[in-house]
This record gives structure tokens, sequence and C-alpha cells, in this order.
């Protein structure tokens, strides 16, 4: 959408949505001392149609030449009446994260959106932009020892944080269901070769066990940390884009360690440096051998390669396979 000049046009882009734009600036203006100006000129930067609702970033002119920019999400009406119970608590639970992390001495050093105004009837949030650049060239190039150190460390601890705030409080874990590691079992035998199916089932099936003995805590989850959402700001990692579904204490460093490990097989010795800078940063470097840990990864990975057979794309489906064989190993 090209950019809508004054208000009248953000009003117009944003429908409902315009009414959380006057109180969020003025939100911004008390709470850093700033004068609260009788009008605010703001315009939409960029409009983004998804598949749920609409994403819009927001440039406002306060006074003194001060410029902000802001996002506003909002869920499509159709899609809040429809939505689950479950849905619309995940959708509910952001405003109160980024307000405890933000008061959490644990995000020292990392950052999550700043909640500037909040609707929970039209489920409508508007969040200060970010500073920093995505992760961009530090995810596809290797850098130098003390650099990668540093900011992969940091993206580790910044998992860490998140985890602090809410593990033990949420509601069941969604993701590691008994149902879904039985699809997940079922589906890596039927692409193993017979010699190997059996001592790869007992494995899957023994971490299972395990993992029901002792769960462990769950906690909201970003759920997609990549490149693309850590935005780095000097030594400041910043986290966008959140999820927040209840998960396992792990899975989002799983989650990151997986997706290096093989969007970058090419320089495994790259991606093992990576990996420990992460492991040391998120502090416990033994999270990798928790039953926890494993199964996250075991679904995963077979769920990644039941799609990729079925879209007969075997060089991808190998990878994932082999993925699979090596978490089985450790085990």
């Amino acid at each position: 959408m090209p950019r809508g000049r004054g208000v009248e046009a953000g009003v117009a882009a944003l429908g409902p949505g315009h009414s959380l734009v006057r109180p969020g600036l003025e939100t911004y203006c008390q709470s850093r001392g700033l004068a609260v100006p009788a009008e605010i000129p703001w315009f939409v930067v960029e409009h983004m149609d998804r598949e749920m609702s609409t994403v819009t970033r927001i440039r406002a002119d306060l006074l003194g030449g001060h410029v902000i920019d802001c996002f506003l999400k909002t869920f499509r009406p159709v899609e809040r009446v429809a939505m689950s119970r479950r849905v619309r608590e995940r959708i509910e639970r952001a405003p109160w994260l980024f307000e405890a992390a933000a008061a959490s001495p644990r995000f020292a050093g990392f950052g999550v959106p700043e909640v500037l105004s909040w609707d929970a009837d039209l489920l409508s949030l508007m969040t200060l932009a970010l500073p920093g650049r995505p992760l961009g060239k530090a995810w596809t190039h290797v850098l130098r020892p003390s650099r990668a150190r540093r900011l992969f460390g940091a993206v580790g601890g910044a998992m860490s944080a998140l985890e602090g705030l809410s593990a033990g409080t949420t509601g069941p874990d969604e993701y590691l269901r008994d149902e879904s590691i039985r699809k997940a079992i079922d589906a890596l035998v039927l692409h193993l070769p017979r010699e190997r199916a059996a001592g790869a089932r007992a494995a899957f099936e023994s971490v299972h066990r395990s993992f029901q003995a002792d769960p462990g805590p769950s906690y909201y989850c970003h759920g997609d940390v990549n490149h693309s959402n850590v935005l780095v700001d000097g030594n400041v990692v910043n986290l966008i884009d959140f999820d927040l579904s209840p998960r396992p204490v792990g899975f989002d460093v799983a989650m990151f360690l997986m997706r290096l490990e093989l969007e970058r097989p090419t320089v495994p010795a790259w991606t093992r440096v990576v990996s420990n800078h992460v492991l040391a940063g998120y502090g416990n470097p033994d999270v990798i051998r928790s039953p926890a840990y494993q199964l996250i990864r075991l679904v995963k990975l077979s769920g990644s390669l039941t799609r990729h057979v079925d879209r007969g794309n075997t060089k991808r489906a190998a990878k994932f396979l082999a993925g699979i064989e090596s978490t089985l190993s450790t085990i």
C-alpha cells in the first residue's frame, strides 16, 4: 500500500484500530516527560495484510522534531468472532508479557516491543518500533570470533530471559502432545529402511517415556526466533513478532539451533561454534540432553520430513532424515 499522508488517510487505512493511535502517542509522551501536543501529525508508512490480521507501521511527528515509528496490529472482525478461546488468550498475553519484560532485571541488554495502547475488544495492540538491524548477515556469514560470541551469546540470553518470565505459570504445553508424538514416530518409521525402523521407533518411544515421567515446566515462548525476528542495536538484542504459545522450556533454543544447523550445513564448524555461543548465553548447555529438547527436535524434524517427501523434494527430505537419526543417536 502506498504511504498515506496525514491523519485522515491513516484513519481510513486503520479502520476501528485508529482509535488506539492518539492514546498510544500520548502514553509515549507522558512516559518520557514530553509535552503532549494538541494535535499530533501522523501517517501510515506501510500497511500489511496478513492471514488473520493487519499490521500497520505508523510515523508520528511530535514536538521539537521528535519522530517515532510504531506498529499497530489488529485482528479482523471475522477472525475475532471465529477464533478459539485458546487463540484469543494467546493474543491477550502479549501486553502482559511485554510489560513484564520491561520491568524485569532479566531483560537488561535485551528488548521486546513497548506497549503504547491495547484494546481487548478489538484485539488491537500498538507498540513502539524497536531499533536495530535484523540478524541477517550474521546468520549467513562467518563473523569475527569476539563478535560472534557477543552476538549469539546475547541471543541465547534473550531466550533464557523470556523463559524466566513465565516458566511454570502457563497452561498445558500444546506442542508435545501424545498424539503429535505418535504421529511423528509413525512418519519417521514410514520413511526409514526396515532394518533401521525398529531401532528408531524404540529410541523415539524411550525419550517419549522419559518426557512423560518428567515433562518439566512450560513457558510462553517466542515461537519463531530467527534471523529476521532478532534485531541487533549495538550491544542490545531486540526480539519481535512473538507467538506466545505454551511450550516446554528449551523450545526456542531448540528451534533456533535446529534452523541454524539445517540452513548452514555447508559450514559445520561455524555452526558448532555459534551453537556453543548460544548455549553459553542461554546458561544451560545441558538442555540439549533433556527429553523435552530431544522431543521438540524429533517432532519438528519428522513433520518437515513428511512435508518434503510429499512435495517430492528428496534432497531436503534427506537432510531432515539425517537430523532425526543424529538426534536419535544421542539418546
